[in-house]
């Protein structure tokens, strides 16, 4: 598939050239993330590196055969809490679905046990997850995260072919089991259809379906291998297709010329060979006031996809703090994020007239602060910069200017 366009930038990363699997731009389709699905189980993901402690936790959970089960359950939910928390409140939450109807008939020391394994694993998760607890206004800028799809079609797409084999392996279960996992699919079938998560993260509730769904369509399965085995082989070719396609996919994506906005020169991160013209402006840089604050035009990485989703490249480069960088997963919940973005657009932008209103107000809010200003050069630009106080530092294509604290010297 073409390179697909995401506003101004050009992608053939799988989440895109895999778009068409999805039926997106069509009635029914679904998230593209959920066709390109290798980063999550394969890559260092925080949702791939929950899921076996979660299962592990869930598993149990209806061990009925040791003696106290509830101590083979801390660990792992604690754990997948703690990477997770998605997936680990999604497994406590069925670990609690599961064991109500048998403590409530049988209440005392096992139900007691149980609370206090699931208190001892939100307890051992607790400092892993404080970071989320920060609170911030709901005003406060937040990064929408929207591949297509719709609720039904997530729940449905993705699935399609093991909802028919689920449903049918699911009459094959005992029936403690059975139920549970009715109740469990429901559980997520509804956080996937009427919740509402950070980053659009309501789609990774059909993954978890996904994974649940399995067991009983592995008994499905099983059942018709003893009947038909060229069956099984049958279906398997079925998803032979779409399964080469998200591999390649990859391989392509893996193999591809997109140059990297770093890379490694005698082992110190550098501007890659795309940006080879800021290397002698990140040399000054680094040589430089490290307390200083710096503005950078927030354009100047964005002709690579990867900046987009990261943040500013040149942010691992120097020691100096940019005063602001465009939205993205890491800044997000800055309050004046808006504000400080507006004001950026003016400076690296707007007329003369404007940009020295601009810089005027940086230079107010940051007085007592040495400024860099990382900007591309216009006519007129450095001759206003001049007046205002500014030393250049580098000249070219992107120019670094030095300005000193107001009323410093």
């Amino acid at each position: 598939f073409p390179a697909t366009e995401i506003g101004l930038i050009q992608s053939d990363s799988p989440v895109m050239t895999l778009a068409a699997t999805t039926f997106s731009g069509h009635y029914f389709h679904w998230d593209q993330r959920l066709q390109a699905f290798l980063p999550k189980f394969l890559n260092v993901s925080s949702f791939a590196l929950a899921l076996p402690f979660g299962l592990w936790a869930l598993a149990a959970t209806c061990n009925q055969a040791r003696a106290r089960p509830w101590l083979g359950a801390i660990v792992p939910a604690a754990l997948a809490l703690a990477l997770n928390p998605l997936v680990g409140a999604f497994t406590g939450l069925c670990m609690i679905i599961w064991l109500a109807p048998r403590l409530l008939s049988t209440p005392g020391a096992p139900a007691f046990w149980w609370v206090c394994s699931g208190l001892m694993s939100v307890g051992l998760a607790i400092p892993f997850l404080l970071p989320a607890f920060a609170s911030t206004a709901t005003t406060v800028p937040q990064v929408q995260v929207q591949l297509g799809g719709n609720p039904v079609g997530d729940l449905l797409g993705p699935l399609l072919l093991m909802l028919p084999l689920g449903c049918w392996g699911l009459t094959m279960i005992e029936k403690r089991v059975r139920l549970g996992l009715i109740a469990a699919l429901g559980l997520a079938a509804a956080l996937l259809v009427f919740g509402s998560f950070p980053w659009g993260n309501e789609y990774k509730f059909a993954r978890l379906g996904g994974v649940l769904l399995a067991l009983p369509t592995g008994v499905a399965l099983a059942r018709i291998w003893d009947w038909r085995p060229t069956v099984v082989v049958l279906l398997g070719l079925v998803c032979l297709p779409t399964t080469g396609m998200v591999l390649n996919a990859y391989l392509n994506w893996g193999r591809g010329e997109v140059e990297a906005p770093l890379t490694a020169i005698s082992g110190r991160l550098q501007p890659g060979d795309a940006f080879k013209d800021l290397r002698p402006l990140v040399a000054e840089l680094r040589a430089g006031d490290a307390q200083a604050v710096l503005l950078a035009d927030p354009t100047l990485f964005a002709n690579n996809a990867r900046a987009v989703v990261q943040g500013n490249p040149l942010a691992a480069l120097v020691p100096q703090s940019l005063v602001v960088d465009l939205l993205h997963i890491h800044n997000e919940g800055q309050p004046d994020l808006h504000g400080r973005l507006q004001a950026m657009g003016v400076l690296m932008q707007a007329d003369l007239e404007g940009r020295q209103e601009a810089l005027g107000v940086f230079r107010h809010n940051f007085a007592n602060r040495s400024i860099y200003l990382v900007i591309r050069p216009v006519e007129g630009l450095r001759d206003m910069l001049l007046d205002q106080g500014g030393s250049e530092l580098v000249g070219g294509t992107v120019s670094l200017w030095h300005f000193q604290p107001v009323g410093g010297s």
